[in-house]
């Protein structure tokens, strides 16, 4: 009995390996980026500039206009950043480029609210990162990560088993479409109202979710870049002058970023002692928030100015919030591609100021 058991598992192994292929294609955004990221094909180099952190990088970086600027190749520059990164996957990513022979002249993280506080973002990272990080087993024997990764044995033991059956990283992931059975309201339902759940809706669902990756994919495949939600094929011309809409956010939403995640700054303690001996090659980025978001960052503001005040171990450069209004974001966070440029140049000249000096 004990044989026939171990074999089903084995066999289940196996095929779950096997299936993972066939079922990315259907991720949600953030996970098949991640997803992404685990096959590009980075080979040994040392550039000018790495490029770490989350989704305001990814759509905040127009290559053609921060390499112009700065009068370097763009090939010269790796954007390996991922959406709602957190400061812990930034120093398993640097672990991972030195094992490939992968450095550079000057890292670039940034940082914000996002990132050094306690919100959903971070959870939402604890997710993909255990489910799609590279080499995210090494977690596992790493203690200074468990506190950060994992709130009891059980969400330990859930990971060993999910690096043995791969399937089970698809069910874990909370942003995932593909979890095994899906979630329905509480309230009673008619068989109808199941099948239009579980029927052509769901199917539709998936298929889209697929056309979006592939766009997405054809997009972040050469260097890591991707105007964030924008999912034609075609690169359109943006209307610079055009303002988004967005209404005003709840006030009380300042309490979701209220806490300081201490982790986060004993992370980046240890990633500027182990990669940054000369205390010059890292640059910390405070890339800024449309002002509404702003408005609701009570904590981030302190932590950044006390980093300036306490540092001794990197530079920090900030990006005037007051270059920037409603026609240069796609939403409360990210860039559009007029966003970018304009961002992109200015980044890059207080760079060749901060290098410089």
């Amino acid at each position: 009995m004990k044989r026939v058991i171990f074999i089903s598992i084995v066999i289940f192994g196996v095929l779950a390996h096997y299936l993972t292929p066939f079922i990315s294609p259907y991720l949600e955004e953030s996970s098949y980026f991640w997803y992404s990221t685990s096959s590009r094909n980075l080979k040994p180099k040392k550039y000018k500039y790495i490029i770490l952190g989350d989704s305001q990088w990814i759509s905040g970086i127009h290559l053609p206009t921060f390499s112009k600027t700065l009068n370097i190749s763009e090939d010269s520059v790796l954007i390996y950043s991922k959406p709602s990164q957190q400061l812990e996957g930034i120093e398993l990513d640097l672990k991972y480029l030195q094992s490939k022979g992968i450095s550079a002249e000057y890292y670039l993280i940034n940082l914000s609210s996002t990132s050094t506080t306690i919100n959903k973002v971070f959870f939402t990272f604890k997710s993909l990162q255990l489910s799609f990080g590279i080499d995210s087993w090494m977690i596992l024997m790493t203690p200074k990560f468990w506190n950060v990764f994992y709130k009891d044995i059980g969400s330990y033991l859930y990971h060993v088993l999910s690096e043995i059956f791969l399937i089970l990283k698809y069910n874990g992931n909370s942003t995932s479409f593909l979890k095994i059975l899906p979630s329905v309201d509480a309230d009673f339902i008619s068989s109808q109202d199941l099948n239009n759940r579980i029927g052509p809706p769901l199917l539709e669902l998936l298929d889209s979710a697929k056309n979006k990756n592939r766009i997405m994919e054809s997009k972040i495949h050469n260097h890591g870049l991707w105007e964030w939600k924008n999912y034609s094929e075609a690169d359109s011309n943006v209307n610079c002058d055009k303002e988004i809409d967005l209404p005003h956010l709840d006030p009380n939403l300042k309490l979701a970023f209220a806490k300081e995640r201490k982790e986060a700054q004993d992370s980046l303690a240890r990633i500027t002692k182990q990669y940054n001996p000369k205390q010059d090659r890292f640059i910390l980025v405070n890339i800024p928030f449309t002002k509404q978001m702003r408005e609701i960052e009570s904590v981030f503001p302190i932590v950044w100015n006390n980093l300036a005040k306490s540092n001794t171990s990197y530079r920090m450069l900030e990006i005037p919030a007051d270059k920037f209004d409603l026609r240069h974001y796609n939403d409360y966070t990210h860039f559009n591609k007029c966003g970018a440029i304009l961002f992109s140049e200015i980044l890059a000249n207080k760079l060749s100021k901060k290098i410089n000096n």
